[in-house]
């Protein structure tokens, strides 16, 4: 028994070894075990650096991409910039001839716009250098062609772009590269910024617009990362100072009762009431003792049973920069000038009276479209409307016109009228007008210009198009079909008027869509020129005019009976029909054989008469008479609409392009369309409203008795207008209605005017009368000592008095001389990456 308990002990010891052996294994295993791990967590960390490292250079390449096209966009800009300067030092002095001057700094910023993504675009590549000098031009002839640059790019573009994005990628380190770009396009937006006057302005900008533009980054340990951008590439909301637009100060608005940045209007019954949801019952009526100006699209209208009496003197000027429409009232000058582009009467019936010390100047039309409309003209009426200025245009080719019926024109014994256009027919927007041969022509004279219907296989003209695949074959190729058949024309000597036509196209086709869809197909005579359209007027209204002309046909000479038969009827039946649309239509342009006319057609005709009889085999004709009133009047009307200077002796003094510019002629080249703004500095009218407790303040002068002098911010909100009103019980400036009836008013929104007034309104918006109102405006001297005797007040915060005459461009004195117009630009500011997505 005890040598069995002795060798149980024995074996305890071999249990222990094995134990320790066991500890042995487990430990090594666990230090191989976080061997692993530590080995794993640093294989891990170290694939993380590079992973970030990866993507750390994948941003510095879109670094690379970024300081790349900012070089390239502000190298753009800089020669766009230099292209700019030498093209407005250039043409510092165009459209001098009365039309319309447009270097103004927001237009040279549009072109300046155009000129940069111009120059972009070919710096990227994506356009060629021939490309490149074709558009550039044509942003400087005013050609629309680069509308053709607003576009999806094209693959191959696309493909030139993604390449010369590539070199801009330094490749020393891995490889870099743009792996793809999606889109890219070149948008336009209009935008509203300020501009150098801090005034809100639209304007054109344009864009290139990159989508999904990836960039691949390969290191040497071969991870590969990628980001995906966007980028707009493009100019800043800013304006530059290209031009310096130290507008002269001028004083010339206090020479006004009304100015009125975008019109007049003379409220007829049933229009609403500005500022209230009531309508007018009454029609209102403006009698004006002195001037006005009336810009914007509306011009002067004076609407439905309203009365516009103009009580006038030679200083008097009514200008509007649009047209003067009678919209179903009246219009009655007793005196004064009156200056526009057209002369409208439009929805019913309408009156215009132009009695003898009155003198009208239109450069355009007077043109009657609103049935039972009377016009009488007794003093002088110059449609001065060159017909041969810039090639033709119906714009500018003054003429009277009866578009309606049981209407007249009388051109009475006192009147001197001069017409320097033709009447011309108008088809679908957008089409060429057709010019007739008339300087004044009634309702239906158009029809004589159609060819006779016997030359024509369907034996009607205009030919009906009853389908819309026989209209749009018309229009497209000039085919016409009618009841199964092409129509064909067949002119010959046989018509009496063929010797003037053009001989290898004696017709022309225009396409009128009606009503209904389709349309109809008018074929009008094609002549040699413009003047022998005059000269078939004339064969046609004037018998003994015809009997001279068929004298000398060879045609008529060796007819046979009945071959002179058909002449004499082709010609009697459409001289028969000028006078049944005249009785039909009730409509009538009579002219006294004591008014001194003077009109384009019938001078054309007697140059043609001369020629014929002194045996010339050809015809001179002299257009210097009215292209030397058209300068004249163009200058003028030129810059009376932008600063209401009046030129001295207007129908005596005959001015020149090369009189622009000196002592009595001033440029008006650096002055826009917005008369407003020629006369009153937004900086200075910020300031001033800024200055005051309350925008209007009364005082009372001895020596020209009580007045205000009132200033309202009212642009944009919410329609609201300033109201002048003497009958209310007191003015409520918050409210923006005034109790008064003498001052001075400004306003950068709408105006309404309610009771009389003496003084001058300008609105940077429209001008409404409603009511009976007598206006009257005051001498320059008057309104000046009026603005002047404000001289401003200060506060604690404030230690400089800002007076009333710092609204206007005369009276402000700038305290910050920092140039707002030329911002600092890098090219931070015109490429703009955003949307990163790994």
């Amino acid at each position: 028994m005890k040598l069995l308990s002795l060798n149980k002990k024995l074996n305890k010891k071999g249990s222990t070894i094995i134990m320790v052996l066991i500890m042995c294994s487990f430990v090594m295993i666990l230090a191989s075990a976080i061997t692993s791990t530590v080995m794993l967590n640093l294989r891990m960390k170290m694939a993380k650096s590079n992973l970030k490292s990866t993507f750390y250079t994948a941003e510095e390449a879109v670094d690379e991409i970024y300081v790349s096209l900012g070089k390239v966009s502000m190298d753009s800009f800089n020669a766009a910039y230099v292209d700019e300067l030498t093209h407005i030092s250039a043409n510092r002095s165009i459209n001098l001839d009365g039309s319309i001057s447009y270097i103004t700094n927001n237009y040279a910023n549009e072109r300046l716009r155009k000129n940069y993504m111009t120059r972009l675009l070919s710096n990227l590549s994506i356009i060629s250098d021939s490309d490149r000098e074709g558009y550039l031009n044509n942003i400087y002839s005013e050609d629309n062609s680069f509308s053709e640059l607003e576009r999806e790019l094209n693959v191959v573009e696309k493909e030139k772009l993604t390449n010369r994005l590539r070199t801009y990628l330094e490749e020393d380190v891995g490889k870099l590269d743009v792996k793809e770009l999606v889109s890219a396009s070149v948008v336009v937006s209009n935008e509203e910024i300020e501009d150098e006057y801090l005034n809100s302005t639209n304007i054109e900008n344009y864009y290139l617009k990159i989508t999904d533009l990836t960039v691949s980054y390969l290191n040497k340990q071969g991870y590969t990362s990628e980001v995906t951008i966007d980028i707009n590439i493009g100019f800043p909301q800013e304006t530059v100072a290209l031009i310096e637009n130290e507008l002269e100060g001028r004083t010339n608005f206090a020479n006004y009762a009304f100015i009125a940045n975008e019109g007049i209007l003379v409220s007829g019954s049933d229009d609403n009431k500005v500022n209230t949801a009531n309508k007018l019952t009454n029609p209102s009526t403006l009698n004006l003792y002195g001037s006005v100006y009336g810009g914007g699209s509306l011009g002067i209208r004076v609407n439905n049973g309203a009365n516009f009496n103009i009580y006038g003197n030679g200083s008097t000027n009514v200008i509007s920069g649009k047209d003067l429409v009678v919209n179903g009232g009246s219009v009655n000058a007793n005196g004064g000038r009156i200056w526009t582009n057209n002369i409208f009467t439009t929805l019913s019936k309408s009156s215009i009276n132009f009695q003898a010390n009155s003198h009208i100047y239109a450069k355009d039309d007077l043109e009657l479209r609103a049935n039972d409309s009377n016009v009488n003209i007794n003093g002088d009426y110059y449609g001065y409307g060159y017909v041969a200025t810039n090639g033709g245009g119906h714009e500018n080719s003054s003429s009277l016109i009866i578009n309606s019926n049981n209407s007249k024109i009388n051109i009475n014994s006192s009147a001197n009228v001069l017409l320097s256009g033709n009447a011309y027919i108008t088809y679908n927007e957008g089409a060429i007008p057709y010019e007739t041969g008339f300087s004044y022509a009634s309702y239906g004279d158009q029809e004589s210009y159609l060819v006779p219907s016997a030359y024509i296989s369907s034996r009607v003209n205009p030919v009906p198009l009853l389908t819309e695949a026989i209209y749009n074959t018309a229009g497209n190729t000039g085919r016409v079909s009618y009841e199964g058949k092409n129509v064909e024309i067949s002119l010959d000597n046989s018509f009496f008027a063929y010797p003037l036509l053009d001989e290898e196209k004696p017709f022309v086709l225009k396409v009128l869509k009606s009503s209904d869809g389709y349309g109809s197909a008018y074929y009008y005579l094609n002549f040699k020129n413009s003047a022998l359209k005059a000269v078939y007027a004339k064969l046609i209204e004037d018998d003994e005019a015809y009997l001279n002309y068929r004298a000398r046909s060879t045609y008529y000479k060796q007819a046979t009976t009945m071959e002179r038969e058909n002449y004499d009827n082709h010609r009697n039946s459409l001289h028969d029909t000028l006078n049944i649309n005249s009785a039909s239509t009730k409509s009538d342009i009579f002219l006294s054989p004591f008014a001194n006319m003077d009109s384009i057609s019938d001078s054309t005709y007697d140059l043609y008469n001369n020629g014929v009889n002194m045996n010339g085999d050809s015809i001179s004709l002299d257009y210097s008479n009215y292209q030397e009133k058209y300068t004249n009047y163009a200058i003028r009307y030129n810059i009376l609409r932008k600063i209401l200077y009046p030129v001295e002796n207007p129908d005596t003094l005959y001015l020149k392009n090369e009189d622009v510019g000196n002592e009595n002629v001033p440029d008006v080249s650096l002055y826009s369309d917005n008369v407003f703004l020629n006369f009153v500095s937004m900086e200075g009218f910020r300031q001033y409203i800024a200055n005051r407790g309350v925008s209007a303040h009364n005082y009372g002068v001895n020596l020209y008795g009580d007045y205000m002098l009132a200033a309202f911010d009212n642009e944009g909100i919410n329609g609201k207008a300033v109201v002048i009103d003497s009958s209310l019980s007191k003015s409520n400036y918050k409210g923006m209605e005034l109790k008064t009836s003498k001052g001075v008013i400004v306003a950068t929104g709408d105006v309404v005017v309610r009771s009389n007034f003496t003084g001058v309104i300008l609105s940077k918006g429209k001008i409404t009368v409603e009511g009976n109102v007598r206006v009257t405006s005051l001498s320059e001297s008057e309104i000046l000592n009026m603005i002047n005797s404000d001289t401003g007040v200060t506060t604690e915060v404030i230690d400089y008095a800002y007076p009333f005459k710092s609204i206007f461009l005369y009276g402000f004195e700038k305290q910050n001389t920092e140039n707002k117009g030329n911002p600092e630009m890098s090219y931070k500011d015109m490429v703009e990456i955003s949307n990163w997505r790994y």
